[in-house]
């Protein structure tokens, strides 16, 4: 039985790159690991890309038909690893070191229950299309542990992280959540619940693909409807995980709910939209609009 098992999910993305990178470590360092790869019914392109992995490295490729979402696929790996321990990657990031497997499993070793390792963002734009999904990662995601561990539980991150299979099997990622958004946020809230250590450790990824603006709204929108449904079941204390509730909060306390709902429909779903979505990365005007985005679906 492996030590680890490295669980990358798939969707309309190559992960050869990732696969080659921690093919190379298990093989240099002779490591007791596993990689499991499931694609979650990508394009037939990614498919056939992505298959031909399991002939050049010692993986495990699993193909599902039908799409069963961000939750849900990481769920399914119980299914097919081995090992006790599960680091899972999103399939478009990058591992920095040259030893980031070898890291993880030293934190197994001290017995830590869930580590993140977190995400960084290039040092160049790509691309100014990209610019707003650039300035958001640098800016809120792509942060020193010293400073994820001030509130661990909130900076957890479902893109780069390591948890035992004990805990995995208790706590799930929530398979209601639909899309893109917050089912990152609600397993640390979990975690949290059940009293579970959570370390945040310096062992990041580079994100690799950037949204466009539009894309990057988008997800967004749906994130926030999925946090919406979360707020409107009264089951998760988001006030003290999300500032967008502990505003919206302020907001309702205040009575200013309904005239936020009204400078929506007059210029945030119209000209705020506009504007960053033609390339604006400012991203406290990327919060008014969240903000004016969620209070507006209280009157939908």
């Amino acid at each position: 039985m492996p030590d680890i098992s490295l669980c990358i999910p798939v969707h309309n993305f190559s992960a050869g790159s990732l696969v080659a990178k921690l093919s190379k470590e298990i093989s240099e360092y002779s490591l007791s690991a596993e990689i499991v790869v499931i694609d979650d019914a990508s394009d037939p392109l990614f498919r056939a890309t992505n298959r031909v992995l399991s002939e050049e490295y010692p993986i495990n490729y699993i193909q599902l038909e039908k799409n069963i979402g961000r939750s849900a696929i990481r769920n399914l790996f119980l299914g097919y690893v081995e090992s006790p321990a599960l680091l899972f990657l999103d399939c478009d990031v990058m591992p920095i070191d040259d030893k980031f497997i070898s890291k993880y499993i030293s934190a197994i070793r001290k017995g830590q229950m869930v580590v993140c390792g977190g995400i960084n963002y290039p040092d160049e734009l790509p691309s100014p299309k990209n610019k707003l999904h650039w300035e958001y990662g640098r800016k809120r995601e792509s942060l020193p542990a010293s400073k994820r561990n001030k509130n661990p539980y909130s900076h957890f991150l479902a893109s780069n992280f390591l948890l035992s299979r004990e805990i995995l099997e208790t706590i799930r990622f929530n398979e209601e959540l639909k899309g893109y958004g917050y089912e990152d946020t609600l397993f640390g809230i979990e975690l949290e619940r059940k009293r579970v250590g959570l370390t945040h450790i310096d062992n990041p990824a580079e994100h690799l693909k950037l949204d466009t603006a539009e894309e990057f709204i988008l997800k967004t929108e749906n994130a926030l409807k999925n946090l919406y449904s979360l707020y409107r079941s009264n089951a998760y204390a988001l006030g003290h995980h999300v500032k967008l509730i502990k505003a919206n909060n302020i907001l309702k306390a205040l009575r200013l709910s309904m005239l936020a709902s009204a400078i929506y429909n007059q210029i945030g779903k119209g000209s705020l939209r506009r504007k960053l979505s033609n390339g604006s990365s400012d991203l406290k005007l990327l919060d008014l609009y969240k903000l004016l985005f969620f209070v507006a679906l209280h009157k939908r």
